[in-house]
């Protein structure tokens, strides 16, 4: 499995996309007030919900735990590396992935972004990939920051990110 850990400081929605762009992106998308977290995106424009399911019956994406009440909100999420679901990117541990982000402050519907950036070539490894506000950690959780990177405050063990993107995002292989 590929955890994932979603952190948003959003009341809104906030989701991260396996891809280099929108068209064509295999979609986690995470928001106060739905239980649905696969999504997918054949040609642009809004997200389509994944409704491909495993062999038991249960999504390819799984809420594994959620915070939504504090501030910044944390959402852990794991899916298998290959779900064998066509809209599902395959992620291969060992090589890069491109991801993409998007956010929107106030809203829980789906609806147009205000936030986006893109990270290309990810590394996808075995060992810990920290929080994005992290230049060390010592676990997967985002409170696990021993070092910040960018304009970010460690305090305590977290990062406090003092940019206008609001979502950071950890994975881990296990």
């Amino acid at each position: 499995y590929i955890h994932f850990w979603i952190v948003t400081k959003y009341a809104g929605w906030s989701g991260i996309g396996l891809g280099s762009a929108m068209a064509g992106s295999d979609m986690i998308i995470v928001n106060t007030d739905k239980t649905e977290y696969d999504y997918f995106n054949p040609v642009g424009g809004a997200p389509g919900l994944d409704t491909a399911q495993t062999e038991a019956g249960v999504s390819d994406v799984i809420l594994v735990k959620e915070d939504k009440v504090s501030s910044p909100k944390v959402f852990h999420l794991k899916r298998k590396t290959n779900t064998g679901d066509s809209k599902d990117k395959v992620i291969t541990v060992g090589q890069n992935q491109d991801f993409i982000f998007a956010s929107h402050n106030t809203s829980t519907t789906l609806s147009q972004h205000n936030s986006a950036k893109a990270i290309l070539a990810q590394p996808i490894s075995k060992t810990q990939i920290c929080d994005s506000s992290c230049s060390k950690c010592s676990g997967p959780e985002p409170d696990h920051c021993t070092a910040c990177s960018g304009e970010a405050l460690l305090i305590g063990t977290s990062c406090q990110t003092l940019t206008k993107h609001a979502l950071n995002l950890s994975l881990i292989h296990i």
